[in-house]
């Protein structure tokens, strides 16, 4: 399935279209492909089974544009998501994953285009094991929060080129690996990242550099 969608003052309608089609995505190998634009925009997606996608390495799902709330949730196992995001003000991103097996991706900003990410909130929830999951952020005032609970073997590499920013990791399992990046002037009182990590052989892979105020 492929969605195109525009801003406008239909905007809403159009919304309300996305989640009957795709609100409730079931059996396997489920594709959905989303290139939306435009701002105050609410758009869910659920998928339940195995091989799902929400965009793929050669054509991510994108969205654009400011207030946007976009929540993506996949139930089951080797499901995948690749997700660019650009705006500057006030999106969130939610994305959980309840399963083994499953990846995702996810970049907003990058090389050029730092004043396209900021103000942005991302969260993400990964319940089971042998998951992986990759996060790029390059932009200002960045909220990222990661919660990973009832799983072994999941790995987590998040690159945050962002000043002003928060993170904060909570997990509970055992040999997951954590490899965390911040980079960016650091604001007053440096860069923020917070672990909260219960379980055993878990690794923690950290590096901060910067500039404060």
């Amino acid at each position: 399935m492929f969605i195109k969608m525009w801003g406008g003052k239909n905007m809403k309608k159009l919304t309300f279209a996305l989640v009957f089609l795709v609100g409730q995505l079931f059996a396997a190998d489920n594709k959905v492909y989303l290139d939306q634009s435009g701002s105050n925009t609410q758009i869910t997606v659920n998928q339940i089974g195995s091989g799902n996608n929400v965009g793929s390495s050669a054509t991510n799902a994108k969205f654009t544009g400011n207030q946007n709330l976009v929540t993506i949730n996949q139930t089951g196992n080797n499901n995948t998501a690749a997700i660019s995001m650009l705006g500057t003000g006030n999106n969130t991103f939610n994305y959980s994953a309840t399963g083994n097996n499953n990846a995702m991706t996810f970049a907003c900003g990058g090389t050029g285009q730092s004043d396209k990410c900021n103000n942005n909130t991302f969260n993400t929830t990964i319940t089971s094991s042998n998951n992986t999951m990759t996060i790029n952020t390059n932009g200002e005032n960045i909220s990222n929060s990661l919660d990973v609970s009832g799983g072994n073997g999941n790995q987590f590499t998040m690159t945050l080129s962002s000043s002003k920013a928060t993170n904060d990791i909570k997990t509970v399992g055992a040999t997951n690996t954590f490899t965390v990046e911040q980079t960016g002037v650091a604001g007053t009182s440096g860069h923020y990242l917070k672990i909260d990590s219960n379980g055993s052989s878990n690794v923690f892979d950290i590096k901060q550099g910067g500039t404060i105020d």
